[in-house]
């Protein structure tokens, strides 16, 4: 009799045991998979946000390296003259819109992300607000 209670407990303390060792593991799964999907929809919003300065960055270009091909066809000389001038070029004018367009691509992300800080405060407000009426 002794005997048999003795095991009794001790499988209720393993099975106790794995329950205890399985919703863990549970948890951290879970977790895991919140995780990657706020790193996922970081991303996206990332992506929604450097795309149109991308896009811009390289649709600028085009009609440079077309000129540039275009002269290319008549002669080395005509070559080497647009391509010093369009150097000269991106020294003096381009430079500086440059820097002035990545400034704004950094102060319109900061400003969208503490609009979203913002929004989403006021909707906790909000949420607590409705659940103590």
């Amino acid at each position: 009799g002794v005997t048999h209670t003795h095991n009794n407990k001790k499988q209720t303390t393993t099975q106790h045991t794995n329950k205890t060792q399985t919703q863990t593991q549970t948890n951290m799964l879970l977790s895991l998979q919140r995780q990657q999907r706020r790193l996922h929809d970081e991303i996206n919003q990332l992506f929604k946000t450097a795309f149109p300065t991308w896009l811009n960055l390289m649709v600028s270009r085009l009609p440079w390296l077309i000129s540039l091909r275009f002269v290319g066809v008549m002669g080395a000389d005509e070559l080497a003259a647009a391509a010093l001038s369009s150097t000269l070029f991106n020294v003096m004018a381009l430079s500086i819109a440059e820097g002035l367009t990545s400034a704004l691509a950094t102060l319109t992300g900061q400003a969208r992300g503490d609009l979203l800080v913002v929004f989403n405060n006021n909707n906790n407000k909000n949420k607590q607000q409705q659940q103590q009426q």
